[in-house]
C-alpha cells in the first residue's frame, strides 16, 4: 500500500471501508491530486460515456436520434482525451459544454418519469469525482474545480445510462459493479502507486 492521504480516506469512505492514519506529506497528496484529477477526466468519465454510447446503441429502436447521440459521445471522448495536455480553463469549458449537451439529450430523448434506481445511479454516478472534491477541499492549496466538472457530468451520464436500461437487466448489474466499486479501487491502485515526493 502506498502513502494514505485524504484522497485515499475519502474513495475508501464511498467502499463503507474505515480511514487509515494518514501518513502522506503535503507534496504527496498534491501529486496524488494531480494524478486524480487526470484519471477522473481521461478514464472514468471516458468510460461512463463510453458505457453510455453502448447502452444507446443497445436502444436503436426507440425513436429518438441514435446514431447522432453516439457520434456526440465518441467526439466528446476524444476532446476529453486531448483537453489533457490544455488548460485548466479549457477542460472547465469543455465539462460545463458536455454537461449542458447531456442534459439537453435526457430531455429530448424524452423517457419516462425517472425510477428509484435512475436517482439512485445519478448521485452513485457522482460518488467517485465528489470523493476527490471533498479532499481537494480538505487540503491545502487543491482547486476542485475540474473534478467538480467531472462529478455533474458522471451524475447525468450514468442517470442516462439506468433510464434507457430495463429494470431486469444484466448489463445493468455489471455496469453497477464495474463503475460503483470495481472503478473505485482502481483509483485507488493509481494513488497508491504515486511515488512518494520529499517534504518540501
Amino acid at each position: 500500500m502506498g502513502e494514505v492521504s485524504v484522497l485515499t480516506n475519502h474513495l475508501r469512505y464511498t467502499l463503507d471501508e474505515d480511514p487509515l492514519p494518514v501518513t502522506a506529506n503535503p507534496a504527496t497528496t498534491l501529486k496524488q491530486a494531480e494524478r486524480a484529477q487526470s484519471w477522473l477526466l481521461g478514464v472514468y468519465l471516458c468510460e461512463w460515456l463510453a458505457t453510455l454510447r453502448a447502452v444507446v446503441l443497445a436502444s436503436k429502436g426507440q425513436s429518438w436520434a441514435v446514431s447522432e447521440i453516439e457520434r456526440q459521445l465518441e467526439s466528446f471522448r476524444g476532446r476529453l482525451h486531448d483537453s489533457l495536455e490544455g488548460s485548466k480553463m479549457s477542460q472547465v469549458f469543455l465539462l460545463g459544454f458536455l454537461q449542458t449537451w447531456l442534459r439537453l439529450t435526457i430531455q429530448n430523448a424524452k423517457q419516462p418519469a425517472p425510477g428509484e434506481r435512475s436517482m439512485r445511479w445519478g448521485l452513485s454516478g457522482r460518488d467517485v469525482p465528489m470523493a476527490i472534491v471533498h479532499a481537494f477541499e480538505e487540503a491545502d492549496g487543491l482547486d476542485p474545480v475540474v473534478c467538480d466538472g467531472v462529478a455533474q457530468c458522471t451524475m447525468l451520464a450514468a442517470f442516462f445510462c439506468s433510464q434507457l436500461l430495463p429494470d431486469e437487466s444484466d448489463l445493468a448489474e455489471r455496469i453497477s459493479e464495474t463503475m460503483f466499486d470495481i472503478k473505485t479501487r482502481e483509483l485507488l491502485s493509481v494513488l497508491d502507486e504515486v511515488t512518494p515526493a520529499p517534504e518540501a
